[in-house]
């Protein structure tokens, strides 16, 4: 198998993603190079867009992750127990279906 770069569909991709396009605009006749580019072009713009969420995503994540470490520090300053679940522990979802 062909490998690509990440931004980049392979053949395959593109032919299944080019039938649809064909198949949306009424399966016309002498446009299988622009529907190829369109299709082509399609992938690759949902693979930015897909790269670009996930990174802010990932980036998100390690911002709350540190709210999350700076609110228990702080918790557990004032509220001192050994016994005391985190805020981890906490929101896991087996703690979370006990109360119902």
């Amino acid at each position: 198998m062909k490998t690509t770069h990440k931004n980049h569909p392979t053949h395959s991709e593109i032919a299944t993603q080019a039938q649809l396009v064909w198949e949306l605009r009424g399966r016309p006749e002498g446009q299988d190079q622009a529907i190829w580019l369109t299709a082509e072009e399609e992938l690759r713009y949902d693979r930015k867009l897909n790269v670009v969420a996930t990174r802010d995503h990932a980036s998100a994540l390690q911002r709350l992750d540190r709210k999350s470490d700076a609110v228990q520090k702080e918790l557990s300053e004032l509220f001192p127990s050994k016994n005391s679940p985190t805020i981890r522990e906490e929101l896991q979802p087996t703690n979370l279906n006990e109360d119902r």
